[in-house]
């Protein structure tokens, strides 16, 4: 294990093991790009984390302040400046934690423009606009 700004960072999945992550992550894009950018328009830069209890998943917007307020930053360097540098209207920042206490850091990039995450947040407000109406 490597020791990235006071914590045990575990070595990198192996590529197969990244591969079904991205692929995993990608066939949830839709709900994913919609909580990425709504927390980005509330909340400022951040990342979507997944957690895995058990059998169940759940995924929760962390704005950079509430990462430094909760755990005094992103896990590692890495992550931060990938958190730092993301474009929001395209890219998502996915951490997605272990339960051996390891995570696996993704920066997505959606180049379709009908389906980026800050199209998916227009979609979705303009729908909860008419519903309202």
């Amino acid at each position: 294990m490597s020791k990235h700004r006071g914590r045990n960072v575990p070595p990198r999945v192996s590529r197969e093991d990244e591969e079904h992550q991205v692929a995993w992550l990608m066939s949830h894009w839709d709900t994913l790009a919609l909580t990425a950018y709504g927390g980005f328009t509330d909340e400022g830069r951040g990342a979507v984390i997944f957690q895995t209890e058990g059998k169940n998943t759940r995924g929760f917007y962390c704005s950079e302040g509430e990462a430094q307020k909760q755990a005094a930053g992103w896990p590692d360097e890495q992550t931060a400046e990938k958190v730092r540098t993301y474009d929001p209207e395209t890219q998502v920042v996915c951490i997605l934690m272990h339960p051996d206490g390891g995570q696996s850091v993704h920066r997505l990039t959606m180049p379709d423009p009908e389906l980026t995450p800050a199209a998916a947040y227009r979609r979705h407000q303009q729908g909860k606009t008419t519903r309202s109406a």
